[in-house]
């Protein structure tokens, strides 16, 4: 059957079709739905969705999430572990207790993750923090002035890492008094430890180390360490403490 809030309200532990909240609703328990689509403030426990997720304001799960598809815009924040198997799409400020596992993962706002993140294709225009390894077959990450990146290690097969220059010029041509600390440092992505991948082009990185068939390092980078097999150009004003072909 269908569930439908609409002002404040409850919704216990069960099996439903189509649930529906608009204002202040609270879920019980372990919540089966084919869809779940919210839009206020929501605070729940466990979330097995066999279809989509859709939040708009304010939702909270202690426990974990699963899901088809799911897109947030707001804040939402699950204690466990989300689990997406086709597309997971934030445009608002998303926290996960646990580790993401998703077929593609979008970031317009900012996500922050505890543990791990997996996916076959992550492209990211915001903010997100992974304090363990990001996975995917394609990663596209794009940082500006106002964005935060700190992860732990990334792998995959073609990772890019690049600086909207774009909106960096536009920040420091309207905020000149701030140009000099802004700098060339603007969007700069912290990679605790390593790079791995086949293609990798970068810049505005820190990190220990890069490595990868091919290897592209650009402006505003500070590798310790760059391992190539085939293939590497470094930008003259990049800081790469040494390189090995390997």
């Amino acid at each position: 059957m269908d569930m439908e809030l609409s002002g404040s309200g409850v919704i216990t532990a069960g099996d439903y079709e189509k649930v529906r909240i608009s204002g202040s609703g609270k879920m019980e328990g372990l919540v089966r739905c084919d869809s779940l689509h919210t839009a206020g403030s929501v605070h729940g426990c466990e979330l097995q969705c066999r279809g989509d997720v859709r939040t708009a304001g304010s939702m909270r799960l202690d426990g974990s999430l699963t899901a088809d598809e799911m897109a947030t815009s707001g804040s939402a924040s699950v204690g466990g572990d989300c689990k997406v198997k086709n597309k997971l799409k934030c445009s608002g400020s998303t926290r996960i207790g646990g580790m993401v596992k998703c077929g593609n993962l979008c970031v317009s706002g900012s996500i922050d993750v505890t543990k791990g993140i997996e996916a076959e294709e992550i492209e990211i225009s915001g903010s997100v923090c992974c304090g363990d390894l990001m996975n995917a077959e394609k990663i596209n990450i794009e940082t500006d002035p106002q964005s935060r990146v700190d992860i732990e290690s990334i792998g995959g097969n073609s990772i890019s890492i690049n600086q909207n220059f774009y909106k960096r010029k536009s920040v420091i041509s309207r905020l000149p008094l701030l140009s000099a600390m802004i700098g060339s440092s603007g969007g700069t992505a912290v990679i605790k430890n390593s790079i791995e991948g086949d293609t990798v082009a970068v810049e505005g990185v820190k990190a220990k180390s890069v490595t990868g068939r091919i290897v592209t390092i650009g402006e505003d980078c500070e590798i310790d360490l760059v391992q190539y097999s085939e293939q590497i150009k470094i930008h003259p004003n990049a800081k790469v403490g040494r390189q090995e072909k390997i």
